[in-house]
């Protein structure tokens, strides 16, 4: 987004506060009318009293709480953006979200008032990055004014692809109020979802890839002991298969290491989604010493992948 700064002129009247439009346009495209507000400053001299009194001495009441919405709800107007047929407001000046599931808001009411309700339609430019909350608002004569809140959620698509700009498109889909009061042009949101994969990068740097997949131990190796203390690894494939993988799981030495699986499973559609197999001490009851074991991962038509593991001898 690139910013605009608009600064009010003094024209030297007092005409009260005047309504002009900041006009965005590019060939071949509708115009952008941004509304904006100069408050004038040339008014007379206003009667003051104190904050204890709602009435002057000569008995005129002074509105003085609805002087304070008013001045609220100017402040509102002022965040708005007004495009098409309504005004956005956007919780932060932006709508911000991540691909970690992260949420941001903005709201949404029509610029006029409808004869009859209006059904508007709300719609992500890509659901593989950005969802909404709602598909649609319906306005009605007697709220057309009232924002309605719009929530926006990432969504992850597992690739280190940068930070992605998107749009949120709003449009009249049933409009049967006089088309006269409401321009039909459609509205649009920018939403930048930030990208988490860098992240995953990280994690990848852990991973040891061997034969047909990646493996990545806890602490950068595998070590158990015959008390029976357990150890972990994940196991994911190193590229994407036509049909579902069964990979087997096995202990080179059942008297020495234990596994909590038999099997893995992977599909097309989880490939690259890691899977835990625990390891597990067994006391063979000799002093031995340390031992060393392998878990096997293997799979028809590859070549098996071996997982160090270390079981520390207790009878010392």
């Amino acid at each position: 987004p690139q910013r605009v700064i608009v600064t009010g002129v003094n024209d030297g009247l007092d005409d009260g506060d005047q309504s002009a439009n900041v006009v965005l346009s590019a060939s071949g495209f509708d115009p952008v009318l941004v509304g904006v507000v100069n408050a004038d400053n040339d008014g007379g001299s206003a009667i003051e009293v104190s904050s204890s009194s709602v009435n002057d001495s000569n008995g005129c009441p002074i509105p003085v709480e609805e002087k304070k919405e008013e001045k609220k709800e100017e402040t509102l107007e002022a965040l708005a953006c007004v495009v098409g047929f309504g005004s956005v407001v956007e919780s932060s000046g932006a709508t911000v979200i991540s691909e970690s599931g992260s949420s941001d808001s903005f709201t949404f009411a029509l610029a006029s008032q409808p004869a009859s309700s209006v059904v508007i339609s709300v719609v992500s430019s890509d659901l593989s990055e950005v969802s909404v909350s709602v598909s649609s608002l319906i306005f009605k004569p007697s709220n057309w004014d009232v924002p309605q809140r719009v929530i926006v959620t990432g969504v992850n698509d597992g690739l280190d692809d940068g930070d992605q700009k998107f749009y949120i498109t709003i449009s009249i889909v049933d409009a049967l109020s006089d088309e006269a009061s409401i321009s039909l042009s459609d509205s649009k949101v920018l939403v930048t979802n930030l990208d988490n994969d860098k992240k995953e990068e990280t994690l990848e740097a852990l991973a040891c890839v061997v034969g047909f997949g990646s493996v990545v131990e806890s602490s950068g190796a595998t070590v158990i002991s015959e008390s029976g203390s357990s150890d972990s690894f994940t196991f994911a494939l190193a590229s994407q298969p036509a049909s579902s993988v069964v990979i087997s799981v096995v202990s080179s030495d059942l008297s020495e290491v234990s596994v909590s699986v038999s099997s893995l499973i992977f599909k097309p559609s989880n490939w690259d989604v890691p899977q835990r197999v625990i390891v597990t001490g067994v006391n063979d009851g000799l002093d031995d010493g340390d031992q060393s074991a392998n878990v096997v991962l293997s799979a028809s038509g590859f070549d098996p992948v071996l997982v160090g593991v270390v079981n520390a001898d207790n009878e010392t």
